[in-house]
């Protein structure tokens, strides 16, 4: 289906200044793969890199989930852990060390990405996207009260724990910049409706996955850059 890279193609397309286009995003992927398909020099990946002058970058996300149990934005799991918790301790479910360690990994894994490709193609620009608020669609999820306010509960801090992340990897690649000419980090929280804007909903109506509407406003935040 549509997805921001294409909305990019298009508007290259209709400036008349695209050659050629090419999409390697896979569901779930981990940076660990993309590192794998980067060394591969028999890899489409690798192979494509070789010639390409704008690369865009998005992954991190499905590590940080896995680590979570909370793929796909689903947070059963954590609510399961919420109800054995006692809530003077809630904090404690995803704001603690081991979480702020693996941020920092996570981002340093993501930098490592960039600099295989800039070790690859010197001359290519790559622009790495900065994470929207993908919890956003549980802000009103049920019609159930009880189980609401459980996941209320728990917003906070998954926001808090995506936007720490979106913090250390601007970080690293702003820090990159310095000997990587030509790379730049991507701010998608407030196209995206950030934390609370009514554009929330409808970009992310029922998971973290975004709508076209959402996919567009991802494209025109990278285009902007």
């Amino acid at each position: 289906g549509t997805s921001y890279p294409k909305f990019i193609r298009d508007d290259l397309s209709g400036k008349s200044m695209l050659n050629s286009y090419a999409n390697f995003g896979v569901s779930g992927y981990r940076t660990w793969q993309i590192s794998g398909d980067l060394y591969d020099s028999n890899s489409a990946t690798h192979k494509a890199i070789l010639e390409a002058e704008i690369i865009t970058l998005d992954i991190g996300a499905n590590d940080l989930l896995a680590s979570l149990q909370a793929e796909e934005g689903d947070v059963s799991q954590l609510l399961l852990l919420l109800d054995a918790t006692d809530l003077t301790q809630v904090g404690g479910l995803v704001d603690q060390g081991y979480f702020q360690g693996l941020i920092v990994d996570v981002a340093s894994e993501v930098g490592g990405i960039v600099a295989q490709i800039k070790t690859m193609n010197p001359e290519a620009e790559i622009y790495v996207m900065g994470y929207y608020n993908a919890f956003s669609f549980l802000s009103d999820y049920t019609d159930d009260p009880e189980l609401q306010e459980k996941i209320n509960i728990l917003l906070p801090m998954l926001t808090g724990l995506i936007e720490a992340y979106n913090g250390a990897l601007m970080q690293t690649i702003n820090g990159m910049s310095n000997y990587y000419p030509g790379i730049t980090y991507v701010s998608t929280w407030e196209a995206m409706g950030g934390n609370a804007d009514s554009n929330a909903r409808t970009y992310l109506p029922l998971d973290i996955h975004p709508t076209v509407q959402g996919y567009r406003a991802i494209a025109q935040a990278f285009w902007d850059e």
